[in-house]
C-alpha cells in the first residue's frame, strides 16, 4: 500500500470464487500480498501465518465468519490480526454482530474497492494498535513484579533502570 513499507499480508477467505477473486485482485492492485481460502477451516488453518489482515465473508460452508473472527481473537497467537468481515446482508445486526465478534470493520457486498482498500488501511493500523498495547501491558507487568520483589528504593532503581532502556 505504500513503497516505503513492507506489502501488506492480506488472508481473504470467501466460498465464492468470483468475490474471492475480486477482492484479492483488487488488494493486489493496491500493493497488498494475498493468499486465499474458501472457508471457516482454510481462514483458521491460514491465519496461522499471521497474516496483517483477514478479510472474510460472514456465510462459509463450514463455519461463520463470525466464528473465525471469535476464535482468532480469542488465541493468543491471533488475536492482533486485523480482521474486515464481508457480508451481503443488508440488516445492522449482522454488522453489530460482526463487531461485537471482534471484526474491526465490516463491509457490505458489493465491495467498493476503495472503501475496501481504506478499512484494510485501518484494519492494519488498529493491529498495529493492539500489538503496541500489548507490549506496554507485558512491559508494566515486568515491571510491577520488579518492584513486587524490590525491597529499598536503590534496589527497585536498579532493577528498574534495564527495563526503561
Amino acid at each position: 500500500m505504500s513503497a516505503a513499507t513492507p506489502p501488506v499480508r492480506v488472508l481473504v477467505v470467501d466460498d465464492d470464487r468470483l468475490l474471492r477473486l475480486l477482492v484479492a485482485r483488487t488488494l493486489e492492485a493496491a500493493g497488498c500480498v494475498v493468499e486465499e481460502g474458501d472457508s471457516g477451516a482454510a481462514a483458521l488453518r491460514l491465519a496461522q501465518t499471521l497474516p496483517d489482515v483477514v478479510v472474510i465473508d460472514v456465510n462459509l460452508p463450514d463455519l461463520s465468519g463470525l466464528a473465525v473472527c471469535r476464535a482468532l481473537r480469542a488465541a493468543e497467537r491471533t488475536a492482533d490480526v486485523g480482521l474486515v468481515v464481508v457480508t451481503a446482508a443488508e440488516d445492522n445486526r449482522t454488522i453489530v454482530s460482526a463487531l461485537d465478534a471482534g471484526a474491526d470493520d465490516c463491509l457490505r457486498k458489493p465491495v467498493d474497492a476503495e472503501i475496501l482498500i481504506a478499512r484494510v488501511r485501518r484494519a492494519v493500523a488498529h493491529a498495529g494498535e493492539r500489538r503496541a498495547a500489548r507490549a506496554a501491558r507485558e512491559r508494566l507487568a515486568r515491571a510491577t513484579a520488579v518492584l513486587d520483589e524490590a525491597v529499598t528504593p536503590a534496589e527497585v532503581l536498579r532493577r528498574l533502570r534495564p527495563l526503561l532502556r
